[in-house]
Parts: structure tokens; C-alpha cells; sequence
């Protein structure tokens, strides 16, 4: 394989990887910015789709200026060979741990991350866009406490017909496994799934082997939080199961609704200061 090279950067080190793709800290030459620098090869079992997916990614949200959405700088296409070439996407580097990787936390940091994605969705939901992939994978946590979503691959219009099976199966919709309608409640169920898992270090989900041998089987969470010793307030076990709900009528209407919950629940599960 060619050493990485992608015009007018420096890279500088591997940060993250994935199937067909490589994460880089990077230098913009030109200004001297610290970027990261997502790079997807031709030749990989997954380039074509990773291809669609990072043209996807740029063209719906470069734009976007939110504090908690990662900010897209632009699209490089490079020729490496005659017959091969890459992509690469240029944006904010963002340091910090994903929110999978952040152990136990309090009942006031579940909350707070989960208002700080709430807003962020509803922020996307206002531009006419779905995210249909939230997960744990796709939130970096940096140092000060802000939650970041790095992804954007799979955003699509809101309120359509999705043709085919998209997304992560531990954190999908029914309709998004079934190629059902997609509206802000499909991304409601995303986030409660991804909130679920951060609660409980379980999946709403059956294993995927049963899921595809049953085209009726839908996600039931049938444990509460305190069946598994799990310590929350009820109002937050309540909403995230709410949102875990295979009906998408029964869950919240939409992320305002569960911004406006979240609000309450906070106020609630701060930590005291001492005087």
C-alpha cells in the first residue's frame, strides 16, 4: 500500500480507523489549521459505498454550525495512480474519547449528554435532515464535557421512504430494518438506543442472526433500569424506553419533545455545589 499523502495536508498521525477507511490529525498547509482527515481508498470490499457515503456526508452538512456537530471543511479528490484513486474528507478535529469508551457515568451526565445530541438532531431536523446512524461510535466526548456527533454518512431527507436496510443493527429503528417510512422519530429511537446502551451496557436489539431469521421480530426492551441495578432517575428511564418503543406513534413526536423533557430532568439530577 502507497504511504497516505492527500494534497495539501500533512499528516501527521493515524487517530481512527474503520472498515475501508483511515482517521488522520492533519495539517492544513496553506493556513496551518489542525484538521482531522477521514481518507477512503478504491480497491477496498466497502470503497463504493464509503465513496456515496463521504460525497453523502459533505454535500448535506457542510454547512452546518452547531456547537455540537462536527464542522466539515471540504471534499479532496486525489489520483494516486492511473487506476486508482481516493477520497478525502477534511474537518474539525475534535479532541477527545468516544462516548463508548467513557465507563460509568452519573445520572447527571447521562442527561446533559443526552440534551447536548437532542439539540444537535433537532438542529438537523430543522434543515430537513435525519441521521439514521446515532450511536455510541459516532459521539466524541472532549475534555470540557461537550458531545460531538463526527458522522453524517447516512443523513438523509426527512420523511421518506427508506429503500433499503441502513444503519447499525444494535441501534435501528424497526422501520429502518423493515425499509420503512424515516421521520424524526426514527432518529428518536436512534438516540434512545444509543442512550439505552449507555445506561445499561446492553442493546435494545435481538442479536442480528435472530433478527433476519424473523422478518416480524421488532426490538422489545422488556427489563426496567432497576431490574438490572441500574440507578437512574425514573423520569429518564421512563423517556429512554419511551424512545425505545418498536411503534414510532408511542415514542416522542419529535426532538423538541425530548429537549423539552431532558430540561426537566436536568434541573433535577445536577450536582449540588458545595458552598
Amino acid at each position: 500500500m502507497t504511504e497516505p499523502y492527500v494534497k495539501g495536508y500533512q499528516l501527521i498521525e493515524l487517530i481512527g480507523h474503520g472498515a475501508g477507511s483511515e482517521v488522520y490529525k492533519a495539517r492544513h498547509m496553506r493556513s496551518g489549521d489542525i484538521l482531522a482527515v477521514k481518507i477512503v481508498r478504491r480497491g477496498s470490499p466497502h470503497s463504493a459505498r464509503l465513496f456515496r457515503q463521504i460525497a453523502n456526508e459533505f454535500k448535506v452538512a457542510h454547512k452546518w454550525t452547531h456547537p455540537n456537530l462536527v464542522r466539515l471543511h471540504e471534499l479532496v479528490t486525489d489520483r494516486l495512480l492511473l487506476w486508482k484513486f481516493q477520497v478525502a474528507l477534511a474537518m474539525e478535529y475534535v479532541p477527545g474519547e468516544p462516548l463508548a469508551d467513557g465507563g460509568r457515568l452519573t445520572a447527571a451526565q447521562i442527561a446533559d449528554y443526552y440534551a447536548q445530541l437532542a439539540d444537535a438532531m433537532n438542529y438537523m431536523h430543522h434543515r430537513g435532515y435525519i441521521h439514521l446512524d446515532m450511536k455510541p461510535q459516532n459521539v466524541l466526548i472532549t475534555p470540557e464535557g461537550q458531545a460531538k456527533i463526527v458522522d453524517f454518512g447516512l443523513c438523509t431527507r426527512k420523511g421518506r421512504y427508506n429503500p433499503r436496510v441502513q444503519g447499525t443493527p444494535d441501534f435501528m429503528a424497526p422501520e429502518q430494518l423493515h425499509q420503512g417510512w424515516v421521520d424524526e422519530r426514527t432518529d428518536v429511537f436512534n438516540l434512545g438506543a444509543t442512550m439505552y446502551h449507555i445506561v445499561t451496557g446492553k442493546s435494545v436489539q435481538m442479536t442480528v442472526t435472530r433478527r433476519l431469521e424473523n422478518a416480524h421480530a421488532v426490538p422489545v426492551v422488556s427489563e426496567t433500569f432497576q431490574s438490572m441495578n441500574v440507578e437512574v432517575p425514573p423520569e429518564l428511564e421512563s423517556l429512554i424506553l419511551q424512545s425505545c418503543r418498536a411503534a414510532p406513534a408511542e415514542r416522542p413526536l419529535t426532538m423538541q419533545r425530548v429537549i423539552e423533557r431532558l430540561e426537566s430532568i436536568r434541573g433535577r439530577t445536577k450536582t449540588p455545589q458545595m458552598g
